[in-house]
């Protein structure tokens, strides 16, 4: 442990900052975190903390918290173009730990860790890094707006498409590994009626959704797409032109939910793209969570590895001391084989929720019919 704690920047104030956060300053670190956005970051999807996840925000004693806003989905159904339901099942088969793995709101999950830090660790929202000059001695930031200032260590939290990344390893492309598909999901208004389910339509290559939770509902397109497309991915109106393009004559509820992106400002829309690096660390700086190994939404680990990600991190800085060389090593060394294996498993991800052909589609129907009441009777 140091006698005199230094200050640690933050990149990022979503589920992987906010956790490292938590843990850096319960060791005593000075932490701050810069976001270029004017909040916490609170948009999304419902996401799962699961298997030793879990464990951590016991640890962090929110789990009571995260429970009390759990999203408790019944059934995930896969309905035909009469919207028909010709096969569903309780999603509860997918949990590492049936009773104990969580499903929950982003936006919730983001207030509940800014709520434990929020009075601890200094905030800057509204900035980004411009440059980072990263040495063995210390890593001056360069902000857009607030004066430079040198840190002990930095930690790239910022997604995907981290800024920390690009600055310090390089450019997107040389880590970003296109998985052949997109996908794209907006608010839309719940379905009274399957309230706490997920209706799931397939053609050839497609998905498309509608998620009703906890009085919400988020509407979800996905499409395999061989060649990478060609758009400027912080264009909305370049979003929804490939949107139209590859949905415009499909049945279901497609029509609606192409509607709803076609009104929307804050729609999501991104290749489905997995991290792949060496290594997650040079000199000072270190990254974590999607930054670093983002293993996509089809996976449903994307949390998880953000929580224990940190968590990791965090533990191997404090052990390290002095010596964050070792601890980066650490960090490393612990974490890389299970972010490798919960990225390996987009490809079962893909074939269970977009199947490529007919064929593939009635097989996936199929197993769900026969196969998934036969692991839940084993699994009691």
């Amino acid at each position: 442990m140091l006698e005199e704690r230094k200050d640690i920047l933050i990149s990022g104030a979503s589920i992987a900052g906010l956790t490292m956060a938590y843990w850096l300053y319960k060791y005593g670190y000075k932490v701050t975190v810069i976001e270029i956005a004017n909040a916490p970051r609170k948009g999304g999807s419902p996401i799962d903390i699961k298997g030793d996840a879990v464990g951590v925000v016991r640890k962090m004693n929110i789990y009571d918290a995260i429970t009390k806003k759990k999203v408790t989905t019944e059934n995930v159904c896969f309905v035909n173009d009469k919207d028909k339901i010709i096969a569903s099942m309780n999603p509860s088969i997918m949990d590492d730990k049936i009773g104990e793995d969580i499903e929950i709101q982003r936006e919730f999950l983001v207030n509940i860790l800014y709520e434990e830090v929020k009075d601890s660790v200094n905030f800057i929202f509204e900035d980004t890094i411009i440059k980072i000059e990263n040495n063995s001695d210390n890593a001056i930031v360069h902000f857009k707006k607030k004066k430079s200032e040198a840190f002990h260590l930095v930690i790239g939290a910022d997604g995907l498409h981290s800024n920390v990344r690009k600055l310090v390893f390089g450019k997107e492309e040389t880590f970003s590994n296109y998985y052949g598909m997109y996908a794209g999901v907006v608010d839309i208004e719940i379905d009274e009626n399957r309230k706490n389910n997920c209706i799931l339509y397939n053609t050839s290559g497609k998905m498309a959704g509608i998620y009703n939770f906890n009085n919400k509902a988020n509407a979800i397109l996905v499409f395999h797409s061989k060649e990478q497309i060609i758009y400027d991915y912080k264009n909305t109106k370049e979003q929804k032109e490939v949107l139209n393009k590859m949905f415009f004559n499909e049945g279901w509820k497609v029509p609606l939910i192409l509607q709803k992106f076609n009104e929307s400002e804050t729609l999501y829309f991104d290749a489905v793209s997995q991290i792949k690096m060496d290594n997650w660390s040079k000199n000072r700086v270190v990254l974590i969570g999607d930054a670093a190994y983002c293993a996509s939404f089809l996976t449903g680990r994307g949390a998880s590895l953000a929580v224990l990600g940190a968590y990791t991190l965090a533990e191997a800085i404090k052990d390290s001391e002095e010596n964050y060389s070792e601890a980066f090593q650490k960090y490393q060394k612990r974490f890389e084989p299970i972010a490798n294996k919960a990225q390996s498993s987009i490809k079962a991800g893909a074939l269970f929720l977009v199947p490529k052909t007919g064929i593939s589609k009635l097989i996936r129907n199929l197993l769900v019919k026969t196969l998934v009441p036969l692991i839940n009777i084993l699994r009691k």
